[in-house]
């Protein structure tokens, strides 16, 4: 919850470590080196001007953010937390009228070369980021009120203005104003509060860390990681076999499987956890579509095996889920045994007949290319075929795909495609939903309602305002709205060393203070 003095928040490790919020000084580790595998270089840890897997990774281990992203255990959702060993920020205060927060920063935070991180250097931070997506911030009067206590002025309720902040790049403003041309400040030269700071950087190579002695929360076990980028998975696991990696990032599904049959026991372990995207089938619901008709989109649900198209094309990448948006939203609910739709032929006709589609009728699925959504789409059409609706599939590169499902209304049925975001997931259904499904009130008078739930929720920073409506909105959303039907949700892969602990890993952030070889 978004509170005043904290959050109770839940640790989820790759294996068994210390869960204390500073590093335990009796842990010693075996080895002084861990070596990782990424599969290419970012370039930059700047997450402004690129936002990647491998940035994301970098930047976890040598800077810090006004927030951490965590998982809840209890949820299995992705939150957004302060006060805990990774973030800058102690707690926060929103205004009464909810047009302004204060983060309270935590104090005797060092940057990598020695100064002390305050106010100042995260109103500098902040402010790079006057664009679009963060319109919601007064950039006029942000401002620091104490070398500890950072001001920032709303120009508008926004529900996921905190979380939004929480995740900016923290950045020495003394360090970038000294040489404001120079890109290797974001590479080889990073100021950080990290963890870790950047020793070497070899471009397509590797980048070197070294522990931060004067991290707050107390040196790393590990001395030295070294991150090579390897882009064929196949060498890197050939790599980790005779000993030269420790944590391999995204490995083939071949070596996950070897190593879950137990041919690599005593020497690596497999660890997987929830991806921040989920697969949604999307209908066209605009006026004149049979899919305007909830009955005919419950149809197509009954019609759906999900866990045989997730086997057949997603094996490894995903995992049939029970929830109605991905799991890095907030107040995320699993149905479990409540999932409405399973596989009911019967159903399925029954329900295409009810909406005056007796006999089925023909259709059209839209896809971008990708080779596992090729088959995917492939798997659908033999599915849907069951009740009679004879799905083409017409594929396209990615930028006519984007346009022709947000500008077009006709020529298409249906799309599958992976959405990701954090915060409220009323703002994807408002934005994203209707732009690429087309319902409108004029051709589904319950859609008003919904848009004006959404409204609800991403005008209030008040948690408990918002949770009460997604409770509301995933009570009623098979039953009345159903304009996407959540597939799966992708999972991530790890492969690392038998003797490797303590390792944290949320999303696209490694935290790597607690790890240690025994």
């Amino acid at each position: 919850q978004d509170n005043k003095k904290g959050y109770d928040f839940f640790l989820m490790y790759l294996t068994s470590g210390k869960s204390s919020l500073f590093a335990d000084s009796e842990i010693k580790s075996s080895k002084d080196t861990m070596i990782m595998r990424m599969a290419n270089d970012p370039g930059t840890v700047d997450l402004l001007t690129v936002s990647s897997y491998e940035s994301t990774g970098l930047y976890s281990m040598v800077g810090n953010s006004l927030l951490s992203s965590i998982r809840d255990e209890e949820s299995g959702s992705y939150a957004w937390v302060v006060n805990d060993k990774y973030s800058l920020a102690e707690s926060y205060d929103i205004a009464e009228d909810q047009l302004s927060v204060v983060f309270h920063l935590r104090h005797g935070v060092k940057f990598h070369n020695g100064k002390e991180f305050t106010a100042e250097d995260a109103v500098y931070s902040i402010s790079r980021y006057n664009n679009a997506k963060y319109s919601f911030i007064d950039f006029d009067n942000l401002s620091a009120l104490s070398d500890y206590e950072l001001y920032v002025p709303f120009t508008k309720i926004d529900a996921s203005a905190v979380i939004s902040l929480g995740g900016i790049v923290m950045c020495c403003k003394e360090a970038i104003e000294a040489d404001p041309g120079n890109t290797l400040n974001w590479s080889k030269n990073f100021i950080g509060t990290g963890a870790y700071k950047i020793s070497k950087w070899i471009d397509g190579d590797s980048v070197t860390l070294k522990a931060n002695a004067d991290y707050w929360a107390g040196k790393p076990y590990i001395d030295t990681i070294i991150v090579r980028f390897i882009s064929e998975s196949t060498t890197a696991f050939m790599e980790m076999e005779t000993g030269n990696i420790d944590v391999l990032d995204n490995p083939n599904w071949s070596s996950v499987k070897a190593v879950d049959a137990g041919d690599y026991e005593g020497l690596i372990k497999h660890f997987s956890a929830i991806d921040r995207a989920a697969m949604h089938l999307g209908f066209n619901c605009s006026e004149n579509s049979p899919f305007s008709n909830l009955l005919v989109r419950e149809a197509v649900c009954y019609a759906i095996d999900r866990e045989e198209l997730n086997y057949g094309a997603y094996e490894g990448v995903a995992e049939t889920c029970d929830t109605i948006v991905s799991l890095v939203y907030e107040d995320v609910r699993h149905y479990g045994d409540a999932w409405p739709y399973h596989r009911d032929i019967e159903k399925a006709k029954e329900l295409l007949e009810e909406a005056g589609y007796p006999n089925g009728f023909n259709a059209v699925i839209i896809n971008y290319g990708d080779s596992a959504d090729v088959l995917a789409n492939q798997i659908l059409k033999n599915q849907l075929a069951d009740i009679g609706i004879n799905l083409s599939i017409e594929s396209y590169d990615t930028a006519t795909w984007q346009s022709i499902m947000s500008e077009q209304t006709q020529g298409w049925d249906l799309w599958l495609r992976n959405y990701t975001s954090t915060g409220s997931f009323t703002k994807w259904i408002k934005n994203t939903v209707t732009q690429n499904t087309h319902v409108s009130s004029e051709n589904d008078p319950s859609f008003g309602e919904l848009y004006e739930l959404c409204n609800q929720a991403l005008g209030t920073l008040d948690r408990n305002e918002r949770a009460s409506v997604h409770e509301i909105i995933q009570d009623r959303w098979f039953q009345e709205w159903l304009y996407t039907y959540c597939i799966n949700q992708r999972t991530l892969h790890i492969l690392y060393a038998d003797n490797l602990q303590g390792v944290e890993r949320y999303g696209y952030y490694w935290y790597m203070l607690n790890a240690y070889f025994d």
